[in-house]
């Protein structure tokens, strides 16, 4: 049976508070939420037009299937769906400094290393929080808040 689980990121200081995990890592769990993406100047949206405020408003589902050893290290993967299709996979780690993905699998198969991992939830979390990642995705760099 799959266990779902709704989740604003206001809801996530409640869970570290109470002394429970970060995130519940059992596989078939899933989160669904609102994505908003902005896309720079190297990047585009090739499958939905942004809205009036420029951004790319989408409801998403993350669900765990598993675990991926790559390079030696196991990391636990998250499918990201939207509209009914897998769109991409992450493959993560969890620890007490937060969550992070190391690589991306695309809806193709192709893998794309993200150089540092990027921080997808910074922990200790607490209200009004946020965090930022620089890095590289595959050649690309990237600044994302």
């Amino acid at each position: 049976m799959q266990k779902i689980v709704s989740l604003a990121l206001a809801a996530f200081p409640i869970l570290c508070a109470s002394g429970e995990e970060l995130i519940p890592t059992a596989d078939g769990t899933t989160w669904l939420y609102e994505m908003t993406q902005e896309a720079g100047k190297e990047f585009s949206f090739s499958d939905t037009k942004p809205g009036p405020d420029g951004k790319v408003h989408r409801l998403t589902a993350y669900r765990i299937t598993g675990a991926q050893e790559i390079d030696g290290k196991n990391f636990l993967k998250f499918e990201m769906i939207r509209d009914g299709v897998i769109t991409n996979t992450d493959l993560m780690t969890v620890n007490e400094g937060g969550i992070f993905c190391a690589t991306r699998i695309d809806q193709y198969g192709e893998l794309t290393k993200l150089d540092p991992p990027q921080t997808m939830v910074a922990a200790p979390l607490e209200a009004g929080a946020s965090w930022e990642f620089d890095g590289k995705v595959g050649d690309a760099k990237v600044h994302q808040r």
